[in-house]
């Protein structure tokens, strides 16, 4: 019998029945101590596909242990206790998709046909989908 693994996670959204969008951490993605880039603003692109490729191999590592894995987000109003759940399959991303640039934070931030899909910070290493 195939393993699954699933990965849970919260967001409080004030309409979770209607929500098209939320934001999910994924951990901490640090390209200075998985791959030695020190200064990231060098190559903004470079660090950008680096911060994606330490989630993609997050991923291959857990895959070798678990034949599926699943992501669950309850999206929820805890005021007016309304939950949503949704869920999908967790697939490695694609890292050439993605056009990087910073933000007026001086976040990293990835673009997929003009739409922001990742954001990375890189004073805590955080990064969100």
């Amino acid at each position: 019998m195939a393993k699954l693994l699933l990965v849970v996670k919260t967001v409080q959204h004030n309409k979770p029945h209607t929500a098209k969008k939320v934001r999910l951490i994924s951990g901490r993605n640090s390209p200075d101590y998985s791959v030695g880039i020190s200064d990231p603003r060098a190559d903004i692109q470079a660090t950008g596909q680096a911060v994606l490729d330490i989630y993609n191999q997050r991923i291959e590592k857990v895959r070798g242990d678990y034949a599926d894995i699943r992501l669950i987000v309850l999206i929820r109003n805890i005021q007016r206790q309304e939950y949503t759940i949704f869920e999908r399959a967790i697939s490695k991303i694609v890292v050439n998709n993605y056009r990087w640039q910073t933000n007026s934070r001086d976040n990293f931030e990835g673009y997929e046909d003009g739409n922001r899909i990742f954001t990375w910070q890189p004073h805590g290493a955080q990064f969100h989908s």
